[in-house]
């Protein structure tokens, strides 16, 4: 995992070897925040198998997951791997493997406009369609508000 950092000038530099979740329970729900965090690449000193079952402990029985969704496929295979943010896909498989019921993508790269993130948006969703998932995926936004209660 990893957190962008970097002189301005464009070069992410080296990134740091941690990034901070959050994770808010009242009951039975719970919602998790996960910014700055590179998911699967780069070269970091803590990683491996053990990292991302812990992150899976982390992330057992949480409904919302707010997680980093930077790049598409495409851009991170492109030259920003190691810059410590993830995919959308990235972070699908993440919120599916911990058996997250929504996830909300944001930390999205500064360049892309609304329309662009909207039609990744729909393409990751016909994609969770049709392998028949029952994930909810949708775009955080400033000021919206969401309700997160018990079961």
């Amino acid at each position: 995992m990893g957190g962008r950092r970097g002189d301005g000038l464009g070069d992410p530099g080296p990134p740091p070897a941690h990034t901070y979740g959050y994770r808010i329970q009242s009951g039975d729900a719970a919602l998790a925040y996960i910014p700055d965090n590179e998911l699967f690449g780069g070269s970091y000193p803590v990683g491996g198998e053990d990292w991302y079952r812990g992150l899976l402990s982390f992330l057992d029985g949480v409904d919302v997951l707010f997680h980093d969704a930077m790049y598409t496929d495409e851009e991170y295979e492109n030259g920003v791997e190691g810059w410590g943010h993830s995919t959308f896909t990235q972070a699908i498989k993440l919120a599916g493997d911990a058996g997250v019921s929504r996830l909300f993508v944001f930390h999205h790269a500064p360049e892309r406009i609304d329309t662009e993130l909207l039609e990744i948006i729909e393409r990751e969703r016909e994609a969770l369609a049709s392998r028949d998932s029952k994930l909810e995926l949708g775009i955080a936004s400033e000021g919206e508000e969401l309700l997160v209660q018990e079961r």
